[in-house]
């Protein structure tokens, strides 16, 4: 029979409720009870009693980080030290980088460092270090979508759902013809390795994605809301693809007011800066922009950031 070792209960910033369900049983074990709220680590050492969360340490107690935040230039409207911009029932803090609304949080970070293969001196994995081998003809991007026409610009926006981040990471793109561009395939903008293969069935509001590391620089290329079961076109991590290739069809999937393909470039799946879709060398440099009716936001905007990654008003 199963025995419960210890039941901790919280207050939304994270300080442990007390006087009641404190028996803590024998049976369990100190070291792994030390991991608490979020799943992050508690340390009592020293007297402190913070919660070590990857990039800073947390206070519960004061509801505050004990360091600046390494991201504070992103966000310039708010203290370095706040946790979840003070609203911790609608935002939640990860690992200590930058809020998210809660449920809806980017896939974590894949940790893939670059390996060169003795014989053909390749990065595996689409490396980082570029001057280590120069991919041929790598330099420029193709549209993900025949026909592009971008429904949502990045940057701030009003929120199509209520209670969705006003921040717009990547951009929206549809079908000059049809509008809309259900089932329509998704293909490969630049040379690269698929790094992940995630399914909408984990509740992420980017429903079924893909994520691809380009051979030039690394970056992450991320394809949201993908159709069907077979949404990455029997793609795996750790797959070459070439520019142009199948990797996935338009859907609906997540939280999605139709169907549409969200497509970012970031440092990594999900997290560090973000990157113009549309810059210089982009197949979508010059997709025409077509407006749709959005729901106001209730969330007020967190980030200011122009096409070509952070700057700010």
């Amino acid at each position: 029979m199963s025995e419960i070792v210890e039941e901790s209960n919280y207050y939304p910033f994270g300080l442990k409720q007390k006087g009641y369900n404190e028996d803590i049983s024998t049976n369990g074990n100190s070291l792994a009870q030390q991991w608490k709220f979020g799943g992050k680590q508690y340390q009592e050492e020293l007297g402190l009693n913070w919660y070590d969360v990857s990039a800073r340490n947390y206070d519960p107690a004061l509801g505050r980080w004990m360091n600046i935040d390494p991201l504070a230039e992103a966000m310039r409207r708010h203290s370095p030290y706040n946790y979840a911009f003070d609203n911790p029932i609608f935002f939640m803090d990860p690992d200590g980088m930058m809020p998210c609304p809660t449920g809806d949080c980017p896939d974590p970070p894949i940790n893939e460092e670059p390996y060169i293969t003795p014989l053909s001196n390749d990065l595996d994995g689409g490396g980082t270090q570029k001057d280590l081998v120069e991919f041929k003809d790598d330099n420029a991007t193709i549209s993900p979508v025949a026909d592009p026409v971008i429904s949502s610009e990045q940057g701030n926006r009003d929120a199509p759902l209520p209670g969705a981040t006003t921040e717009h990471r990547g951009v929206d793109i549809v079908q000059e013809k049809k509008g809309a561009v259900d089932g329509e395939n998704v293909v490969a903008p630049i040379n690269g390795t698929i790094i992940s293969v995630r399914s909408g069935d984990d509740g992420n509001g980017a429903g079924n994605r893909v994520h691809l590391k380009a051979n030039k620089d690394g970056k992450t290329h991320s394809f949201f809301h993908l159709q069907g079961d077979n949404f990455a076109a029997n793609l795996e991590a750790g797959d070459k693809v070439s520019r142009g290739q199948k990797i996935g069809q338009v859907g609906n999937t997540g939280n999605s007011t139709g169907s549409h393909l969200h497509y970012e470039i970031r440092d990594r799946p999900g997290g560090g800066l973000s990157y113009s879709p549309r810059a210089e060398n982009s197949g979508l440099k010059n997709a025409p922009t077509k407006a749709f009716a959005r729901r106001p936001a209730i969330v007020p905007a967190s980030l200011s950031r122009d096409l070509n990654g952070f700057k700010f008003n």
